[in-house]
């Protein structure tokens, strides 16, 4: 044995994100919920969130934040093994979100499958 450890063919070897173009500031809502904006800002410490369009589904911005995971791992959606996807918030109950993104992508040697686990999904991931 030479003591190194092999190197894995499995991981995180890119990552993407996608920010919807709309800002929305903690004073634009802070009213609808009869709060004070500097409350939001202490309890969450979020200060202003995006906000996706009326026409943009989650797998929109799943969509485009997968691209730049791609880019930035540098394969082809021919790689990709497993697309997972965590959201609380899916196109539609059913079929999962995960396969609409991984039929835009191309990625059909994927298996895809939405993680319903909302802002705590990464930790299932």
């Amino acid at each position: 044995m030479s003591g190194q450890v092999p190197q894995a063919s499995w991981g995180v070897h890119g990552l993407g994100v996608h920010i919807p173009d709309r800002c929305v500031s903690n004073a634009e809502i802070a009213g609808q919920y009869g709060v004070d904006p500097a409350w939001i800002e202490r309890m969450t410490g979020i200060t202003q969130r995006g906000y996706a369009e009326p026409s943009q589904a989650t797998s929109d911005l799943a969509f485009a934040a997968a691209e730049q995971a791609l880019a930035d791992a540098e394969v082809s959606p021919r790689d990709i093994d497993v697309i997972l996807l965590a959201t609380s918030t899916p196109d539609q109950l059913a079929v999962a979100t995960a396969c609409r993104v991984q039929h835009r992508l191309g990625a059909d040697r994927a298996w895809a499958t939405d993680v319903g686990g909302a802002c705590a999904g990464f930790l299932y991931l």
